[in-house]
């Protein structure tokens, strides 16, 4: 299930995740959701200090959680100084309440260029 996904640096962008579980949507209240993005594919280090955007919904227990939705969004600062040079790899894992973890996507992601840096714009 890879997705190329390309977003305009520096600006907010969301991406919205269904958790499915044999094929039903099911609840994801108290689970958290991991949203990474490195430079390569894949490394050992546990930490994921490689990674050049890293965000984490924990606990869930919004509406949307029940009805199996999570919400990621990026804001401009999160991504205003990554090189749009480079091809980079994210994935989105879910790490259940009872301490499941399943991948929900995978894939490559370039960050546009753009030529407006300042701060607020």
């Amino acid at each position: 299930m890879a997705t190329r996904l390309k977003i305009n640096r520096g600006t907010t962008y969301s991406r919205t995740v269904t958790y499915q579980s044999n094929g039903v949507t099911t609840p994801i209240t108290g689970a958290t959701v991991y949203f990474t993005v490195k430079p390569t594919e894949y490394d050992a280090i546990t930490t994921d200090t490689t990674a050049v955007v890293s965000k984490t919904l924990s606990n869930l227990s919004d509406s949307n959680a029940a009805a199996g939705i999570a919400v990621i969004t990026l804001l401009p600062a999160d991504t205003a100084t990554i090189d749009p040079s480079i091809d980079y790899y994210y994935d989105i894992k879910i790490k259940l309440a009872s301490g499941a973890v399943y991948k929900l996507d995978e894939g490559n992601i370039t960050f546009d260029g753009s030529p407006t840096n300042r701060s607020g714009v």
